[in-house]
């Protein structure tokens, strides 16, 4: 009886000739991992920009074979060893599964599905999976458009196009990617802004990137947004823009409003600047607020950052409208504390 191969070995081999060759296709260095030093990484990754190689090397955890793979997402089994390996390695570790029936691969990140904490390690479930998307699809053309570029630390270089449908995905990664280069490579374009805009508007708070805010308040502005030569936005697109701000709702101040975490507030730099510096050009913006601040089905939170913007647009005027709310509101600490500051100050000044 001759000697025998199992077809795992083969299409694991296949998997990893795959990735071999849109590494090197590329110019960029592909160490394979023999078998038995493999402890949890099946290859690294030099990466070479054109011919300059830049010292970034990325591990990688390969799968290949459809048990990995569904329709719409892949899975890479691992063990609680693995997470903890993986957690704690020096360098990025990506995780590539390939799908013979498409005869494509996808990536994901294993370190940020494991995430920073411990409960992960300790209790698992010890799978990584990820949806396939246009973003985590590792093809020759992606890893010099996005695989590469990221790992370089070096912009993404998308087209309008490409802008518009990644902004529109419901892929958090490829909706933030999307908003981004909406906002920093085609500024100049009007359509990119009624596009954020327009997105802004009409998904639900939590599809949202928090990040739109900083966006958006690039039409307004603050000192904290620097622009680079050439990618400002036009006066005209501002001036056209700036009466689709000043309509806006007393329900888009809540949206604005929620997407702010506990922590954030108003000070320089913080996404709460942002949303201050379109709330200030809406429209009966201090009624609008205090409908706001009188919606006991929001959040302490949000409703706490209207009476902060409320007694900052109307300073001492705020003074007698706010009291009342201590009273009715015992929950919004901020309506004390805004009184008692404008008596004491006379104003509020957030930065």
């Amino acid at each position: 009886m001759g000697t025998t191969k199992l077809k795992s070995s083969a299409m694991a081999k296949r998997g990893v000739n795959y990735v071999r060759n849109i590494i090197e296709s590329s110019n960029s260095i592909f160490h394979e991992v023999h078998q038995e030093n493999d402890y949890g990484n099946d290859a690294f990754i030099e990466l070479v920009d054109e011919t300059d190689v830049k010292g970034v090397t990325v591990a990688l955890q390969i799968k290949s074979g459809k048990s990995f793979c569904t329709k719409n997402s892949c899975s890479i089994p691992a063990s609680k060893r693995h997470f903890d390996y993986w957690h704690t390695h020096s360098l990025p570790v990506l995780g590539i599964v390939y799908d013979p029936d498409e005869d494509t691969a996808y990536w994901a990140n294993i370190k940020y599905h494991i995430g920073s904490g411990i409960d992960a390690i300790n209790n698992g479930p010890y799978t990584i999976k990820f949806n396939k998307t246009e973003f985590s699809s590792f093809t020759a053309d992606n890893f010099e458009k996005i695989f590469k570029p990221l790992h370089l630390n070096k912009e993404i270089k998308l087209s309008f196009e490409e802008s518009l449908k990644f902004s529109e995905s419901k892929d958090h990664t490829e909706h933030c990617l999307g908003l981004s280069s909406l906002a920093r490579r085609h500024a100049q374009s009007e359509g990119s802004w009624v596009k954020i805009f327009n997105i802004f508007k009409q998904w639900d708070v939590d599809e949202l990137d928090p990040s739109i805010l900083y966006y958006m308040a690039h039409v307004p502005g603050h000192p904290d947004i620097f622009w680079r030569n050439g990618h400002s936005i036009p006066t005209s697109v501002r001036k056209n823009l700036r009466p689709f701000i000043a309509s806006m709702s007393e329900s888009d101040i809540i949206k604005m409003l929620s997407l702010l975490d506990e922590e954030d507030c108003f000070e320089r730099g913080s996404l709460g600047q942002s949303a201050e510096s379109l709330i200030a050009l809406i429209y009966e913006k201090e009624q609008k607020l205090l409908g706001v601040i009188e919606n006991k089905e929001l959040t302490t939170h949000t409703r706490d950052s209207a009476v902060i913007l409320y007694a900052h647009y109307l300073q001492e005027r705020a003074i007698g409208m706010l009291k009342p709310l201590c009273a009715k509101y015992p929950e919004l600490t901020w309506a004390k504390e805004m009184v008692i500051q404008l008596e004491q100050e006379g104003y509020v000044y957030l930065y």
